[in-house]
């Protein structure tokens, strides 16, 4: 046990200063004896600076010597000049060698003889004084004013000589003794800082005994010679003075003898106290380390039978209490599991008496339970090498293994994961070089299991992208990213390139780092993605030309309607003129046909995009159906100024085909021709060659841009063309044209040139042509031609009551008799009891039975009565349906007067 007043770095140099600045004050205390030979002197307040040198050491032992301790010679004696360097010199060096023996000590924490220290002192300074003196002496004899010459010159070095071996060798010696002796006491130890150990606590008091009863011995000699003899035989007081000095000094280096000598004894009394009580320390320790070690430990007896001690951890863990344990047989408490050796604890030892290392047992607990553990036994010997006791350790393993058998679990699944997953895994080192690869991998690369353990990553990129590898791996390993994501391309063994979307991570692989790479084939997915994106495009820009398109036929609609319901409300007006009411007539037909068109348009690209237009095949004469067209958009040419023209060079007119989409395809490019030209002409061609039959219409019209040539084609293309306004129409004609054209087996394309007109071939193959051969009109009935003259009786099947109204208006001039029914039954029963009808124009639509179905129950009694449909459906069908029926043809609503005259005239002579 020790006590320390800690002294700071800044305090040591105060009192090491301080130390010297005394030793100068009372430099001149100093005791000067003038004996018979030789002066005395004895600077005892060199202790404050020896007593520095054996508390701090060097550093501060020169700094009390420099500032006081070493320089009294100069303070004392001025007159001596460089002898009192010599002085200096020696004092330092003393100085010095106190501070390394005190630093030496200390630092080995041990006490060396000063017999050591004075006899490195002796020698040192031996030899520094015979180079001094014997070989610089006259050096300094001529620089000290205060020598002599001659034989005191000669006599000089002995003298010096006795001076530092006899008189200042016995002073010093006797200074250091002492000042070792005052540091060793605890007053001085408290004022300086240093620590004061337990073994130092009667120091003082040795000190102080030992230097008073010297005094006291030098008191009873003193006071004894006055006493005793007479004067004359006395001593003189300069020999008191020396003889007190002797026994002072004598008592104080008794007190350092007693001080050493009691400190050896009382520090070996507190090492040995120290010793035993680590000792009892360390049991302590082990015990409680034994008893709270997480492992179960038992020890048993030299012949491995009986459990000697065992620690709490086996207690708490198996339920027993000590007295049941202790003492009781090692065979109550394990058992093996059925895979391992079941050989005794015993005989084990036995078979391998050095040690068991890492065997498994199974612990029987109080309640019945077992405990997994792995046993190790060490053998612990006493001094002569027999074994004192068997030490076991039982380390509870149950969770160990339960956590290896999930490890193994778990290692499976990933195996099975790995192996089923639909990504290919590979695992690479830092350089890429490939450690695993599952078989999905080697599907998408196309090499085997045993080839891609071979490669590396380098070699599944183009090269193009190496270097672009190359950082993306070394900053995934520097990084030590856990996640990333990218797409990239991978080369395959057959060379083909494909995209493959990686998750990457970084992990340890068998103990070093490397990557997880989970990847898969996305191509197809790419592939589908632009598509969509395309397609996602082509639906905005359907979208915004569906739009466009929406207000181009609301245009087109409210147009013609404003037309029809203007002038109708102004025919209406008193006071018309006949001119004037024929002009509102005919702009009110023209407004109703154009608004008719639209309509139509709509309906038939409805059908196109729903998928519910069908083709029927029937054999068409292509030169007459022409020429009917050009018959019929004569009069609108002539309108407008120009010449319709039409060459035909076609070998056969004959064709099969559907007559009303090919009807439609012709009509809307003549349509289209006329709208968009003004001046010149309009030619419609027909050429034939081995292979296919080709239409064409050109026009001299405004022409169209090259960079507009396809999306003329597209749907309500024509609302997305600049100035549309000035021509009407709905947009659709040439979308419908193409469509109709595809569905026929042939194909469209266009020539223009923007400014100068257009161009529009249609090509059919030539299988569709037919042999030329005498035309038979299968649809008249020669028996129900009549007279020019001749009178019809006429029954009308229509439940709406205006279009009764404007069917028998224009029938009015051929009828002998109109009859009007109102559904299709009474229709049916009328027409059994009035067989003399000529015609009948049948609704498709009426209430109680529709017109099929009455025409069908017509036909059942009745198959030469003409029979025409009329709806106002005019899909795509609807006249293949009536003539299924059994109708003999088929007019749509609004009923124009030169189709219905058509239409009778095909059965019946009229004029």
């Amino acid at each position: 046990m020790s006590t320390t007043v800690n002294k700071s770095t800044p305090a040591k140099v105060a009192i090491s200063i301080a130390a010297g600045f005394l030793c100068i004050l009372l430099s001149e205390l100093h005791i000067s004896l003038q004996g018979s030979v030789v002066q005395i002197d004895i600077p005892w307040t060199l202790l404050f600076p020896l007593v520095i040198s054996f508390a701090y050491g060097i550093r501060y032992a020169l700094i009390s010597g420099i500032f006081g301790g070493a320089i009294y010679p100069f303070y004392l004696w001025p007159v001596n000049g460089w002898a009192n360097v010599l002085s200096l010199i020696y004092i330092l060096v003393l100085f010095v060698l106190v501070g390394i023996y005190s630093e030496y000590r200390n630092k080995n924490n041990r006490k060396y003889s000063l017999f050591k220290v004075k006899t490195v002192f002796i020698l040192s300074y031996t030899l520094l004084l015979y180079v001094c003196i014997v070989w610089i002496y006259n050096f300094f004899l001529k620089m000290n004013p205060v020598s002599g010459s001659g034989e005191f010159a000669n006599f000089y070095p002995r003298i010096l000589l006795y001076q530092f071996f006899v008189k200042d060798g016995i002073n010093f010696s006797l200074l250091v003794i002492f000042s070792d002796s005052l540091v060793k006491t605890n007053p001085v130890r408290r004022l300086l800082g240093l620590p004061i150990q337990s073994w130092m606590r009667n120091n003082t008091r040795i000190f102080v005994l030992s230097t008073l009863i010297s005094t006291f011995i030098w008191a009873v000699i003193y006071v004894t010679g006055i006493i005793l003899l007479p004067r004359e035989l006395r001593i003189d007081s300069t020999y008191n003075t020396l003889s007190f000095f002797i026994l002072f000094w004598s008592g104080g280096i008794l007190g350092r003898v007693l001080i050493w000598y009691q400190e050896l004894g009382l520090k070996s009394q507190d090492e040995l106290l120290e010793e035993k009580n680590k000792v009892i320390e360390s049991e302590l320790k082990f015990r409680a380390l034994f008893d709270n070690a997480p492992d179960m430990y038992l020890a048993i007896s030299p012949n491995a039978v009986k459990v000697v001690v065992c620690n709490n951890t086996f207690l708490e863990k198996t339920g027993y209490e000590r007295s049941e344990v202790v003492g009781s047989p090692i065979t109550n408490y394990y058992s093996y599991p059925s895979d391992t050796d079941n050989r005794h604890i015993s005989e084990l030892l036995i078979a391998n008496p050095n040690e068991i290392k890492d065997k498994e047992l199974l612990i029987r607990k109080k309640d019945g339970g077992q405990i997994q553990v792995s046993l190790n036994v060490n053998s612990v010997k006493d001094g002569p090498g027999n074994i004192s006791y068997y030490m076991l350790s039982l380390r509870d393993i149950s969770l160990r293994l339960k956590a290896e058998k999930s490890l193994k679990q778990s290692e499976e699944n990933f195996r099975l994961l790995v192996r089923n997953t639909f990504d290919g895994i590979l695992i690479s080192d830092p350089e890429g070089h490939y450690l695993y690869a599952n078989k999905k991998a080697a599907e998408i690369t196309g090499y085997s299991l045993e080839e891609l353990l071979l490669l590396t990553t380098k070699q599944l990129t183009p090269v193009r992208q190496h270097s672009e590898v190359e950082k993306r791996i070394e900053s995934q390993f520097k990084e030590g990213k856990e996640l990333s994501h990218f797409e990239a391309t991978l080369l395959q063994k057959s060379g083909n390139e494909i995209l493959i979307e990686i998750a990457a991570s970084i992990t340890t692989w068998k103990g070093i780092p490397a990557q997880i790479l989970s990847f898969r084939d996305i191509t197809k997915r790419k592939q589908a993605e632009q598509e969509l994106l395309f397609a996602k495009q082509k639906a905005v820009e359907s979208d915004r030309l569906k739009s466009a398109f929406l207000a181009n036929m609301s245009h087109e609609i409210r147009t013609p309607m404003n037309g029809i319901l203007g002038f109708t409300s102004l025919l209406n007006e008193p006071g018309l003129s006949g001119e004037e009411q024929q002009q509102y007539i005919d702009i009110i037909t023209k407004s109703g046909a154009r608004m008719l068109d639209t309509v139509n348009d709509i309906i038939e690209i409805s059908k196109i995009e729903t998928g519910q237009v069908k083709v029927s095949f029937i054999e068409v004469d292509l030169n007459e159906r022409i020429e009917n067209l050009i018959l019929f958009f004569n009069p609108e040419a002539n309108s407008k100024g120009l010449e319709l023209i039409y060459e035909n060079v076609c070998v056969s007119s004959l064709i099969r085909t559907d007559e009303n989409k090919l009807n439609s395809i012709l009509t809307n490019l003549i349509k289209n021709a006329l709208k968009f030209t003004e001046e010149g002409w309009v030619k419609i061609g027909c050429t034939q060659t081995a292979d296919s039959i080709e239409i064409s219409v050109t026009d001299t019209g405004i022409g169209i841009p090259f960079s507009r040539q396809e999306a003329v084609f597209n749907r309500f293309e024509q609302a997305d063309i600049e100035d549309t306004n000035a021509f009407e129409g709905s947009g659709l004609g040439l979308a419908i044209t193409k469509s109709y054209v595809e569905m026929l087996g042939g194909s469209i394309y266009l020539e223009s040139v923007f400014g100068e007109g257009s161009t529009f071939k249609v090509t059919f193959p030539s299988d569709v042509l037919i042999i030329e051969k005498q035309k038979e009109n299968t649809h008249i009935n020669q028996s129900n031609k009549m007279g020019s003259n001749a009178k019809l009786n006429i029954l009308i099947a229509e439940d709406d009551e205006n279009s009764y109204l404007h069917l028998s208006i224009l029938l009015n001039q051929y009828a002998r008799n109109i009859i009007r029914k109102t559904n299709g039954a009474d229709t049916v029963e009328y027409f059994k009891n009035n067989p003399d009808v000529d015609i009948i124009l049948m609704d498709v639509k009426m209430p109680v039975m529709d017109g099929y179905q009455a025409t069908r129950e017509i036909r059942k009694f009745n198959s030469e009565v003409v029979i025409i449909a009329q709806t106002a459906y005019a899909l795509e069908g609807d006249n293949l349906k009536a003539l299924n029926a059994g109708c003999n043809d088929y007019i749509t609503k609004p009923i124009k007067t030169e189709v219905l005259t058509s239409a009778l005239n095909k059965y019946f002579n009229l004029n």
